[in-house]
């Protein structure tokens, strides 16, 4: 009897055990995630929205990648797989639909370019006339959206101050960046004394100052999304897409300074 008591404890035990084992030792569910390959000039706003994104969809994590345009679209048709590519110009999207990697484009947002400075008293000088007088100006590498919009404002420029005007910018140009942010990290460590970026890459902290272009050299840049036809989690690409053009979408991208499309 003494016997049968015994092994019944040792089965309870084991079986107790096992139970605690599957409860406490099981690994969690693992989340979905959603990669993004997103321009550099989204970070405030992007990382806002996929908290938000997240919020509203339990189980999901939304894995943002941040890069030059150019860059980004290199690595996609080197291999990187993503669900979405978030381009600040049209050019880096198209080569990828041409080629069967990504489906239909659409645009999402618009973006202004803007001269951005610390404020000091050249800065608070200074227009777009006067960079010809700028000791130390940062332009975008031509070959990214950022350079690329740049060299179209230059040109109007040229028709607006006249073309001397555009090689004295040139003159004072001391650095050509692949990509906005490093624009704008080098205008708030002081290395430059002022760059043509984009007005949502204007920084939340700090005193700075944007200054616009004359109207007759204004331009808004369009912003632009394409779901990757290999995509992972096509539905949720799908969601983020409509999430962008949603009125809280559109509320969040207008308060970092971007426009409705």
């Amino acid at each position: 009897m003494e016997h049968r008591i015994f092994w019944l404890r040792v089965w309870r035990s084991a079986w107790g055990f096992a139970m605690l084992c599957g409860l406490a030792c099981t690994p969690e569910r693992e989340a979905r995630v959603l990669t993004v390959f997103a321009a550099s000039s989204l970070v405030n706003v992007f990382d806002t929205l996929a908290q938000q994104f997240e919020a509203d969809h339990p189980g999901t994590k939304v894995r943002l990648v941040y890069g030059g345009s150019q860059l980004l679209r290199t690595q996609i048709e080197h291999g990187a797989t993503t669900d979405l590519f978030v381009s600040a110009h049209r050019k880096e999207i198209k080569p990828l639909i041409d080629q069967g990697i990504m489906h239909s484009e659409a645009v999402f947002a618009a973006n202004r370019l803007v001269v951005l400075c610390r404020v000091s008293p050249a800065c608070d000088r200074l227009t777009w006339s006067s960079l010809t007088q700028v000791k130390r100006l940062g332009l975008g590498l031509e070959a990214s959206p950022i350079g690329w919009y740049t060299q179209r404002v230059l040109k109007r420029g040229a028709e607006h101050f006249g073309e001397q005007w555009v090689q004295n910018v040139r003159s004072r140009v001391v650095t050509l960046e692949p990509e906005v942010r490093r624009l704008r990290a080098r205008v708030e460590l002081g290395a430059l004394d002022a760059a043509i970026v984009y007005q949502s890459d204007v920084p939340d902290q700090g005193s700075f100052r944007t200054i616009r272009p004359p109207k007759s050299m204004d331009q808004k840049t369009s912003l632009w999304v394409a779901q990757a036809k290999q995509s992972d989690q096509p539905q949720l690409a799908k969601q983020w897409q409509s999430y962008l053009l949603s009125e809280y979408g559109q509320d969040v991208l207008v308060r970092f300074g971007l426009e409705r499309p």
